[in-house]
């Protein structure tokens, strides 16, 4: 929480110099300096509420917070009509927890100056803290009315945004905050989260290390850093800002959160499963680390003690709408699914839909969707490729994985990644941002910029394996994107991987997929856009030559993996590996949903999972008649 403090004590007459003295060495940062002015004026007079203030911000800015108090309480005794010494103490007070002291003296501060900016931001804060989202921002905009260059303010704005899913909104008021004070870690820290979400990771990576090396002991940036790092695979990196967290904060329960993420990429679930539990038992309102345990194995009977646990939380913050209450429901739905009781599985995992839809700026528009598709295919024909056939690179060195999400791609990954001759680079974002760079001249590229993409993404490839003969890219949704990766690599191996659909569009529903994936919410949102990928795919089968994409069906690939298998590794070009068979066995780092599922052996019980939703498939049931994967 970004707290703003009025930094100007208000010394008595008789000591004024050196009160505005001690204010001036406070200002410095010369803290100890401006303390001994503050008691040697507070000997003299035991009554200088502007000296005794001052004290008491000193001592919060050496994070002696008990003795702050004493000395903030004692200033407002002696001054109790002051705004500002009052407003300072009420947001100590919430810094240290005492929510319900702290309204009464905020409050007060606005009583006595109704246009006093940091007494509001630090009311915003307060409500903010207490759920009231609307209220906080009302508070923090009336602030800034009145002080538009207050950096804590806008940081904070940027917090509800936030809080609200309106991530760009928030990067718009971190940034702000930063360009009337560039030397704002808080404000570094929470833009880096931000832009993670977007994923933004290049800045987002950038922004953490600018907090971290605005203020080193910045436990919490060290750990979202951390996060990031992960993102990029970068794991020992990771691991080392992980420990200097905890080490700066040895019970900081999101760090452990953090660290069991780390230990559950690389497969150790047990070490995630006891971090994801002393995150907990450090702070039992870290929602997402109910949602870590459960995801790091299958529930059984034993846990329903915890099961209980998580249903108490549910029923004593009913009206909650927050994200981490969305990772709640997920969590719960999963533990459900896991014990075989589908009625309570389902209804947790739609209320959990239901508040990530809720909370969408953007809703999916399916009409606008199916247009979208539709001027796709009428722009890659097979004569539009014909005429930039000879613009593109010849280098077989990449392997696009794609098709629904849920459908298979980490698994068909991570077949191929135990290959010594094949790297799974995991889900690249590259190619959606080159199809939005280059989508108004895609009819007609400008001479030079197929290559300059293929060249970019050769070196983005190559920064994961410089040795490698294949790495595969398993974005799934780079089937939108085909057409330009088919122009400027025509010889990349496309692997389309299939399942059935209802399988799949089920099993969306059941992973809490970022805001980037709006159609993810919704069972009919679903069961549209599951149809416009398959009127895509159907398009790609007749326009890209069936040497170059290879369909791989979830279901056969699980009753035959080693026939599966050695077609994707013929596929792809290269000799037969036994190593592809003990997939499970890969001590690969793997980011996505399919965490847990790729270190185990082949299983069947995903397959027709959608038998046990029957009743509740409402609008998905259309797709029954479908072809399994299109």
């Amino acid at each position: 929480m970004s707290m703003p403090i009025q930094t100007n004590p208000v010394p008595t007459n008789p000591a004024r110099a050196a009160g505005e003295e001690a204010s001036r060495l406070y200002n410095a940062g010369r803290l100890v300096e401006a303390e001994r002015i503050c008691r040697e004026l507070l000997q003299r007079n035991p009554k200088d509420a502007g000296a005794m203030h001052l004290l008491g911000l000193i001592l919060v800015k050496k994070g002696a917070t008990a003795q702050a108090l004493g000395a903030l309480q004692q200033a407002v005794a002696l001054a109790p009509n002051n705004p500002v010494i009052c407003g300072n103490f009420g947001g100590v007070l919430l810094s240290a927890g005492h929510t319900a002291d702290a309204e009464k003296y905020i409050g007060r501060a606005i009583e006595l100056q109704p246009d006093f900016a940091d007494a509001l931001c630090n009311m915003g804060n307060l409500l903010r803290l207490k759920g009231d989202l609307a209220g906080a921002e009302a508070a923090y905009r009336k602030a800034l009315a009145i002080e538009p260059n207050m950096a804590a303010g806008h940081n904070n704005l940027g917090l509800i945004y936030y809080m609200r899913g309106k991530k760009a909104d928030a990067v718009a008021s971190y940034r702000a905050a930063i360009a009337i004070d560039p030397t704002f870690p808080e404000a570094f820290n929470n833009l880096g989260n931000a832009l993670g979400d977007l994923e933004q990771d290049e800045e987002a990576i950038a922004s953490l290390m600018h907090a971290v090396k605005l203020r080193p002991t910045f436990a919490e940036a060290h750990s979202n850093l951390a996060k990031m790092l992960m993102r990029k695979d970068e794991t020992e990196r990771a691991r080392a800002h992980l420990m200097q967290a905890l080490n700066l904060l040895p019970d900081f329960a999101g760090a452990y959160h953090n660290l069991g993420s780390l230990y559950r990429s690389e497969g150790a679930f047990a070490e995630a499963e006891g971090c994801f539990r002393k995150s907990i038992a450090l702070d039992p309102a870290q929602l997402m680390s109910y949602a870590g345990v459960t995801g790091a194995r299958k529930m059984l009977p034993k846990d329903r003690p915890m099961l209980e646990q998580l249903e108490q939380l549910v029923r004593a913050t009913p009206d909650r709408i927050d994200e981490e209450y969305s990772h709640l429901h997920f969590a719960l739905g999963k533990a459900y699914d896991d014990l075989g009781e589908y009625a309570p599985a389902f209804a947790h995992y739609r209320i959990a839909n239901d508040l990530e839809r809720d909370r969408l700026v953007q809703r999916f528009d399916r009409g606008h969707f199916e247009a979208h598709i539709g001027r796709m295919i009428e722009q890659f024909t097979p004569e539009f490729f014909a005429r930039h056939r000879s613009e593109g690179n010849p280098s077989e060195l990449p392997v696009m994985i794609l098709g629904m999400m849920r459908s298979g791609t980490s698994l068909v990954e991570q077949i191929l990644s135990s290959h010594p001759q094949i790297h799974g680079a995991g889900e690249l974002i590259f190619w959606a941002n080159d199809d939005r760079r280059l989508r108004t001249d895609l009819q007609d590229p400008p001479q030079g910029a197929l290559a300059d993409t293929s060249a970019r993404y050769l070196a983005h490839l190559r920064g994961y394996s410089a040795d490698a003969l294949r790495i595969t890219d398993k974005m799934p949704h780079n089937f939108l994107h085909l057409g330009l990766i088919h122009m400027a690599f025509p010889n990349a191996r496309i692997i389309h991987c299939r399942r059935n659909p209802v399988d799949t569009c089920l099993s969306i529903y059941f992973q809490n997929f970022p805001a980037l994936h709006p159609y993810a919410y919704d069972l009919g949102d679903l069961a549209v856009f599951y149809e416009q990928y398959d009127r895509f795919m159907q398009h790609w089968r007749k326009v890209i030559p069936p040497t170059a994409m290879l369909e791989v069906q979830y279901e056969e690939l699980v009753a035959d993996q080693e026939g599966g298998s050695r077609r994707m590794i013929e596929f792809c070009g290269l000799e037969w590996d036994e190593r592809c068979l003990a997939f499970q066995d890969n001590q690969r780092v793997v980011r996505t949903a399919s965490s847990w599922q790729v270190r185990q052996p082949l299983y069947r019980t995903s397959v027709a999972r959608w038998q046990k939703y029957e009743p509740y498939l409402g609008p998905l049931a259309r797709l029954l008649d479908a072809p399994a994967g299109g």
